[in-house]
Parts: structure tokens; sequence; C-alpha cells
């Protein structure tokens, strides 16, 4: 017995600073609808932790679950101590008692609402804990206390929505995963099965990744979305050398995981190395959830062993023979004498360090065939099936073991071929050797049960008609035999056929097959043929023969019934098949009759409509089904509406009626039927039509065009109207774009939506600040423009159309000059003319008008000053319509000063007696 002193550290993750943590996994297994066991599953080294109680330290943990898309948190969720188990060893005694692991568990159970939980890019479920073992060889993994760079470990379960379109999506998490629970050997093969099992039987792929690490170094990080820090690989390892590093060597594999879950490796170095194992969820070719586990692998230095050596032999002959063998046994040989000899040797029996003593034991494995189920290959090994080799010179050096075989060969046509395999106690994993055994077991002496002839019957009834055929059958050895009937796709009983076996004796079995055609028994309008087997078969000791068969081809023929007649009102012809090139347009109501007859005196028919590819409802149509005696006639109508039908996408129907009488004996389908076939049109639609009324006071408005002064205000109504009935289109009005010499501001519109009379109103004062454009004072006139889309919203048909409104606002006055030359003379000597002086005319009317520049925007009067020739005042106004009259002031020529808000205007005037 090799006996070691291994210490795998296995550790937990514990609210400490040290470095505890190894591995584990979290599951999620479903329990009712939308509720989950939810468990995290890690590995405890109590060996390394004296006094700790992992329970008292950390009674529950607090895990996250975040929807994938957007990385969202859900909720966190409360896992509590399950319970604790002792992982058992390969080999127990390979262990003196320094590696001591526990499995601990925590679990919840929770209820998924289907509001948080539909989402189709799924979620997932994380746990963070720092930090893994310092002493790890393959990544970069220091005391975080110490300034090192700590690893953590970040478990993850990612999962399928578990609601879909309303439905729940059951799907279970992979579970029962075995913990690593060896250690292995430098230049020796190290094996195990490391897969789980899924309890919905989704396929489970697995590969190595890279570990996945923590956001922080902390004992317990916080809870974060993914994506996750990966570990550091050390100089020389990586993902795919992360056991034996660099350079490779052919004769040490590195760690390598098959789909299947089935670990290996052959270290070349001792050492503690982490891994992580990524398990794919699959069902129908697509992924549906994500595992990932972590562990440590510890490579220690072990005892040098060899391998067992087996080897076998006849019961007669003297000498063993190793790797392969060949029995032949004719059935004549008695059960005892069915049996061969196995001798195994290990070279470790003769060493002192093991007792000179090397435990032996044996399992048989098949080698060209697959078990049957429920056969037992381990029940050919004698019992015990172990044993133990004594050597040192004190013993024999081997221990054999007799095994004998069954009568039966285990396949039948060839020799079959079964592993001998010896396991000696080897550690960490014990070394086996095999021994391939070739049998050939001639089968017992059996002859066939046989039915007489003929094996074959064929028969036709009508319906209402009884047959009966008797069978026999016969075993020329007197076995006992068993009979059973084998239908085609159908029940015989409820078919009318019975079986009944009147002798069952050994050798000799006789029967009935009773057939009664009749349509109250069975409903032939499923199947009017019928495929009937019988077997037979006798119970001989190994099976070998196969059973023998008598079929039956039955068939009957059922009465003739008159067809049902179906017509409609849409034409004249009473035999009409198909109807066609009926138009019809959206906002169409449709209506016809639909008539079906049967013939048959007092016969019942039914009517019925069916869509050809479509479902009629959904398009509206509406025809109800119909049953009547005779003659049965019903409307179909369709209100062909926007909302159920798009010409762009199905404009073709055919729309099938049918009538059915199966209201006869043997409730046959008699049927006729007829096709309308329609094609549906965009509807008519005439486009909305826009007026534009003036209710402005002053300004002037033609063909688009306004005019306004500053100050006024422009107020244009906009009328549309559409002349477009049942139903009544929605029209639209609205303001696309605005723009003019300088933004427009200040006016008012509101885009509008109805029906015809669509009314929508421009109102616009625009102001003086208009004109003004930064230091220029020669802006008397303003462009603008305002562009207007209407349209209608016709099924299919909608029509649009665009206008624009341009306006032009001037400032009154022009350039601000003279009318006309301002007098230069007056004479104010009573006469009545031109006894006064004025800027002012006489119109066509002989009316008094100024000929100052009229006030505007840029400019208004603000005084007149007259001065005589010494620059005395001697008159001042500010009136624009004012008057001199020149009293008391002597003739001469005067000077006059007219002054606007802008401007000066200066000149002279003569005043004469």
């Amino acid at each position: 017995m090799k006996r070691l002193v291994v210490v795998l550290l296995l550790v937990l993750s514990i609210p400490t600073a040290a470095s505890h943590i190894v591995g584990g996994e979290i599951t999620m297994v479903r329990l009712t609808r939308g509720t989950y066991q939810v468990s995290l599953i890690y590995y405890f080294d109590v060996a390394n932790n004296p006094g700790r109680d992992p329970r008292l330290e950390e009674p529950s943990i607090l895990v996250g679950i975040f929807r994938k898309k957007g990385n969202v948190l859900v909720q966190t969720l409360v896992l509590n101590w399950a319970f604790k188990s002792r992982v058992p060893y390969t080999q127990p005694d390979c262990s003196s008692g320094e590696l001591i692991t526990d499995k601990i568990t925590y679990q919840s159970n929770i209820n998924f609402p289907e509001a948080d939980y539909s989402d189709p890019e799924g979620y997932y479920i994380t746990w963070a804990r720092c930090c893994r073992n310092y002493s790890i060889l393959n990544i970069i993994s220091q005391d975080p206390d110490h300034g090192g760079l700590g690893a953590g470990q970040t478990f993850y379960l990612g999962f399928s929505p578990i609601f879909v379109n309303g439905q729940e999506f059951i799907n279970s998490s992979p579970k029962d995963f075995p913990a690593l629970n060896d250690y292995a050997c430098p230049t020796k093969p190290y094996y195990v099965d490391f897969a789980g099992t899924d309890p919905d039987g989704d396929s489970l792929a697995y590969t190595l990744v890279t570990p996945l690490s923590t956001v922080s170094s902390t004992p317990l990080p916080p809870i974060t979305p993914e994506p996750y820090p990966e570990v550091t690989w050390l100089t020389g390892f990586g993902i795919d050398r992360i056991v034996n590093g660099t350079p490779k060597a052919p004769e040490y594999p590195d760690l390598n995981i098959s789909p299947a879950g089935f670990l290996r490796v052959t270290p070349r170095s001792q050492g503690l190395y982490v891994f992580a194992v990524k398990v794919d969820q699959y069902r129908d070719g697509k992924k549906i959830g994500e595992t990932r586990r972590d562990f440590q692998m510890l490579v220690t230095d072990c005892r040098l062993s060899a391998p067992p050596e087996v080897s076998g032999k006849t019961l007669t002959a003297t000498t063993y023979t190793a790797n392969q063998i060949t029995l032949n046994f004719a059935n004549t040989v008695a059960d005892n004498d069915r049996c061969f000899m196995v001798s195994v040797a290990d070279p470790d029996a003769d060493r002192a360090a093991d007792n000179y003593t090397e435990y032996i034991r044996l399992k048989i494995v098949a080698m060209n065939f697959k078990p049957k189920a429920g056969m037992d290959l381990q029940s050919m090994l004698p019992t015990p099936s172990f044993g133990y080799i004594h050597g040192g010179g004190t013993g024999t050096g081997t221990v054999e073991f007799r095994i004998c075989l069954p009568a039966c060969p285990l396949i039948y046509g060839a020799a079959y071929q079964i592993g001998v395999v010896a396991f000696d106690d080897a550690c960490s994993l014990p070394l086996t050797d095999t021994l391939k055994v070739n049998i050939n077991v001639q089968a017992p002496n059996n002859a066939r049960a046989q039915f007489n002839p003929p094996k074959v019957v064929s028969a036709t009834l009508n319906e209402g008609e009884q047959d009966d055929w008797p069978f026999e059958a016969h075993d020329t050895d007197g076995d006992q035999m068993i009979f059973y009937a084998l239908p085609n796709g159908f029940a015989p009983d409820k078919s009318g056929m019975k079986t009944t076996v009147g002798t069952n004796v050994p050798g000799l079995l006789k029967g009935d097959l009773n057939w009664d055609a009749f349509c109250d028994i069975y409903d032939f309008t499923k199947r009017t043929s019928f495929i009937l087997q019988l077997m037979v078969d006798d119970l001989d000791q190994c099976d070998i023969n196969p059973p023998d068969t008598l079929t039956f081809n039955l068939a009957v023929i059922l009465p003739p019934y008159p067809k049902p007649f179906i017509d409609t009102d849409l034409t004249a012809d009473p035999n009409e098949v198909e109807v066609t090139g009926i138009e019809k347009k959206i906002y169409d109501n449709w209506t016809f009759n639909v008539t079906a007859r049967d013939l048959a005196a007092n016969a019942s028919v039914t009517m019925q409509m069916k869509g050809d590819g479509f479902n009629p409802s959904t398009y509206g149509m509406e025809f109800a089904k119909t049953t009547g005696i005779g003659t049965i006639t019903a409307p179909f109508h369709w209100n062909l509406l926007c909302d159920k039908l798009n010409p762009e996408d199905k404009n073709e129907f055919n729309i099938g009626f049918v009538a059915i009488d199966s209201i006869n004996k043997c409730r046959l389908r008699q049927t006729d039927s007829l096709v309308v076939k329609v094609t549906v049109l965009k509807p008519d639609n005439s486009p909305p039509v826009i007026s534009i009324v003036n209710l402005s006071n002053g300004a002037t408005y033609e063909d688009g065009n306004a005019v306004i002064l500053s100050g006024q205000e422009l107020n244009l109504q906009l009328n549309i109207t559409d002349t477009d009935t049942a139903p009544k289109d929605n029209l639209t009005l609205k303001l696309t774009d605005f723009g003019g010499d300088i933004n427009p501001e200040g006016f008012s519109w509101q885009n509008v939506t109805g029906p015809s009379v669509l009314i929508g109103s421009l109102l616009w004062s625009p102001q003086c600040s208009i004109f003004v454009d930064g230091d220029s004072k020669d802006i008397y006139e303003r462009n603008y423009h305002f562009d207007f889309q209407y349209g209608d919203d016709r099924c299919y048909t909608a029509t649009s159309d665009t206008f624009t409104i341009n306006v032009k606002v001037k400032d009154p006055g022009g350039n601000g000059d003279f009318e006309y030359e301002p007098p230069n003379i007056f004479t104010p000597n009573g006469d009545g003319v031109n006894d006064f002086y004025a800027m002012m005319r006489r119109d066509e009317s002989g009316a008094l008008v100024s000929i100052l520049p009229p006030d505007n925007c840029h400019g208004a009067f603000e005084n007149i000053r007259i001065y005589n020739r010494w620059g005395k005042q001697v008159f001042t106004s500010g009136d624009r319509e004012f008057k001199w009259y020149g009293l008391n002031e002597a003739a001469g020529v005067y000077f006059y000063h007219v002054v606007f808000t802008n401007r000066e205007f200066k000149g002279t005037v003569s005043l004469r007696d």
C-alpha cells in the first residue's frame, strides 16, 4: 500500500483576508412553475483550517441576478447554509488523514416573476470572493494585504428566460458535478470524469477556459455585472498549457477535457495548479445556458508503482497467456465447465514498503458490443471479485480467479469480446491491465415456433359483414409459446377485431381472429384497410430465434351515398365549381348567398367556409356554419376594412365553400365544394382641396401672395375640403417650413387634424423691428414665405400636396424724400392767395395734402423751425400740417429747418408783400 502525506489545498471562501477559495459552481433546478432551487457549492479544506466552523462564520451568502441585456441587476438573493458532506477519495488509503475535504452547499428557493424574467437574451447569477491560494504555480495569486496582486474567483451561471411568449420555458441547469477528489503524480497519467447531468436531458459541452478573477481583492467584492476580469497567467502558462507550462513536450500531454467532460493530464512537475471548465447547455442546437467551474489540482511526488499484469487460460491449459485469449464452448458443455481462469501478478507485491501485499480487483467490460438493458456483465465474476497478492518470497506472487460464462451468447452470429480489467491499489489512482477474451459460445439447440401456412391472409368484407379466420402454431421442441398481436396504427378491439386463443399448451397454440365490419363499431371514415400481424414465439432458454409472423390484410367496402351540392347566387350556373373575375375595393360592403342541397330523403347537410391558406375571420369575412335538412341557404358578408387588409401583402383570396353530408350510416364524409376567387383593390380616393380666405383688415391676398404694411394684421383662413365618404378621410394641415429675408417672428399657427372641412388660421402683425438691420437705414420692404403640407389618410391611396404663401411686408413712405418740392414763396397780404406758408399741395379734388415724407418705421416728423436772415427763430411747430402766416415779419428771405427722427431738411422761402 502506497501511503502518502498529501495536502490538497481545497479552500473555502470565508470572510477573512486569507487565501481559502478554490472553486465550485452555481446550479438551479426547477421545482414548480417559475420556482427554482438555486444552490452554490464549494469545497472546504478541513485539514488546513483547524478550529474553523464555516457555518458559524458565514451562515448565508448574497448572490446577484442580472439581465444580460444591458447588464441590469434584477434582484439579489440570499442563499442559506443547507448541508455539508465529506468528499470520498478513490483510494482512501492513499491519504494519511492530512487530506480532509467538505463539500458545502448553500441553497434557497426563488420564484421568478414572468414580468421580470422574460427577456429573450437571458440572465445570469454571480457571486465573487477573494482570494485564491497564494501557492498556486500557474497564475499570479499574491497576498493583497502585503501589496501583492490577489486572484479571486467569480462564480457564474447563465440561464435562459424563465418565460417565452407567455409560456414557461422549463430549463434546469446541469448538476451533480463530481468533486476533483484525487491528486496527480508527476509523469503518470491522471484522469477523472468531471461531467455532471442535465435534469431536462439537454446536451452538455465542456471546454477549458481562463478562470475568472474578481473586481477587487477584498474578501467580499461588491456585486457587479459582467464582464469580469480574468486571472493573470504566470509566464510560460496559459489556456493551452495550464499544468505543464512551456516548453511543451509530447510525452507530457497538458490538461485537456473532452466535450463529454472527461479530464486528462500527464503532469511533469509537482505543484498546485488552478483551472476552469465552462459547461455549455444546448437544446435543439441552440445554447440555453452556461455554467463555470473552478478547481485546483495538486501534483505531488508519488512512490513509483507498477501496474498489475493479467493473463488467462482455459480450464485445461497448463500455462497462462497475456493480452488476449480465445475460448470456444459447445452447447453440450456443462455450466460449471463453461469457465476460464485469470491470473493477476503485480511487481509491487514484492516490495517491503507495501508489506509484500497488493490488493487486486476485477471488472468486466464489453469490447465489441453494447450490453442490452438489464445485462449484468459483472455477474460472470466470482464472489468475491477481489483478492490479495502475497509476495516477498513467502507467497505465490499471483492471485487467480475462475470466471464462468452464461450458456447464451451475448451477441449472435459472431464471437463476442469482453475485457477483464485488473485494478491495483496504486496512489493516487489504481493502475490497470486488461485481458481481451474472444468467446464463441454455441447456443442451445432450439426449433423455431411457426404458424401453419398460409402466412399471409387477405380478405375484403362489405360493411355489415362478419368473418372468422382460425390460426395454429407448433413448436417441435415442445416449448411453451407466447402469442401477441401487432396492429398497424389502429386498436383491434375498437375496430371490431378480436383474437382468441383457445389452446396454448407446450408445442401447440390454436386460436381465431374474428372481425365484425360494422359502422356502429368503428368509424370507417378514418380508414378502410387494416394490417394486423400475429406473432408467436417460444420460451426457449436464450431467445435465439425470432418470432414467426402471420399477416392479415383486411379491407372493408362501404355502401354508396349521394353527394350534396353547393351553389352561390353570383352566377346562374347551378354546377359552378369556381367563380372568378370578381374585384372588390377596400371599403366595399359585399354580400351574396350560398345554398347547399342534399338529394337523399331527409338527409342532413352542413355548409361551411374555409380560406385557401388563410383564416377568413382574420380578414373580416363572415359566414356562419349552417346545418339543415334538404336545402339550406346562408349569406356571406364581407366588409372590406382597411385595418384587416393590405393589398400589397395579399390581394388574392380563394374563398372555399363546402357542403358536407356526414350523417349517414357509416358517417362517410360526402362533400361538394366551390371556390370564389376575389381580387382586392386599393380604394378610390378624391384628393383634398385647399382654399384660402383673406380675413385681414388692410392686407391683400391673391394667388398665394399677400401684401401687408407694418403694423397691420395678416389674417388668412386655410380651408381643406375632401369629398370622400364612407368612411370620411382624416385630413391634416401642417406648416412644414418658413423663412424669408430674416426669420419671421411672432406669427401664430397651429397644425390641425380632422375631417372635412378642416380649418387653420395664419395670423401675423409684423412690426417695424423687421426693417432694422444693423446700421442699414434704407430697408423698406421684407419678403417671407410660409410652406404648408396637407393631405388625407385614405387607406393605401393617401394623397398629399404642398403650397406656399408668400408675404411681402412694406414700410410706408418709400425712401423718405419729399413727394413734391416745397414751396419757396408766399404772400400774406390777405388776398386769399398764398396767404400762409405750408408744406402742402392741392390734390385733384382741390384739398390740401402734405408733401412731407410720411411717417414710417425709419423716421417720423418732429418739428419745423423758421429763421430770418440774422438767425432769429421766428416760427416753430410740431404739426405736420402747420401754417405760417408771417405776421409782423418783414418781406425777405427766410430759412426753414424741418426735423424728422432720422433726417433733416433745410431750405429757403421768400415772404413778399
